[in-house]
């Protein structure tokens, strides 16, 4: 049984439950189904997800081209998901030509489901022995079979278990942002989950043993960094925007 394949769905569905619950409460009241968004976000994101991780490890994949498209294997990138589902909701936007004030109700909608489907989703990485760290001799330290461990690595048998803190940091993010989810709205909600999220990634990657190389930076931490920017820059920007109305009716 793919118990990777089965934790991803469970983790969507939890998703789609609970933006169903909300989409239909202010301030996220949408004139659309959340089943309607649903294969613009889900579709791309995948690909979006596959193919970061694929171009992480070509070297592996130039010579076995075909497992390229055996997702439930594992491999699927977050920051990739996080851009084919942007590019996917941007396209459902403009087909049905919603206004900017829907796109980031959207937006912040989808930040209230998508943390909860990482946290569960990433316990497939403890099925597939995938997304652990370095050696640790802790007592939550998690089993890794010989075949499994990456090489250099042969001779240990326990190490950290990233999915498991990123599984607890996002159930984290999304327990706060249920919290605030009337005080934060037009975007800064989806500003929020981006900014906590890459915060607990950057700090995550520091214990990887497998990480995508640029020199010697960690591609995932230079991502982390710039979402974050990203993040608190249009947090400013949605907070001045008031402002200046405010100021030129005056």
């Amino acid at each position: 049984m793919n118990f990777y394949g089965i934790l991803i769905a469970l983790g969507i569905l939890a998703a789609v439950l609970v933006i169903e619950n909300f989409c239909q409460k202010e301030p996220f009241k949408i004139h659309h189904s959340i089943l309607d968004i649903f294969p613009w976000l889900v579709i791309p994101g995948i690909v979006g997800a596959r193919s970061y991780h694929v171009i992480n490890f070509w070297q592996y994949y130039k010579s076995s081209p075909v497992e390229i498209f055996f997702v439930w294997q594992g491999g699927l990138g977050i920051f990739g998901a996080l851009i084919g589902g942007a590019l996917g909701l941007l396209l459902f936007v403009w087909f049905n030509k919603l206004t900017k004030k829907e796109f980031w109700n959207l937006l912040d909608l989808i930040s209230l489901g998508l943390p909860l489907a990482q946290s569960i989703g990433r316990f497939g990485n403890f099925f597939n022995q995938e997304l652990y760290g370095c050696p640790t001799k802790l007592p939550w330290g998690v089993f890794i079979n010989p075949e499994n461990r990456l090489p250099g690595y042969e001779n240990v048998s326990r190490f950290h278990p990233l999915f498991l803190y990123e599984s607890f940091w996002n159930l984290f993010i999304f327990v706060i942002l249920v919290k605030t989810r009337n005080r934060f709205k037009n975007g800064r909600l989806f500003l929020i989950y981006l900014f906590l999220y890459s915060l607990g990634r950057f700090w995550l990657e520091f214990l990887r043993i497998d990480s995508w190389m640029a020199g010697r930076f960690k591609i995932n931490q230079l991502a982390t960094v710039l979402l974050m920017f990203l993040s608190i820059y249009f947090l400013i920007r949605l907070r001045e925007i008031p402002r200046s109305k405010k100021t030129s009716d005056g």
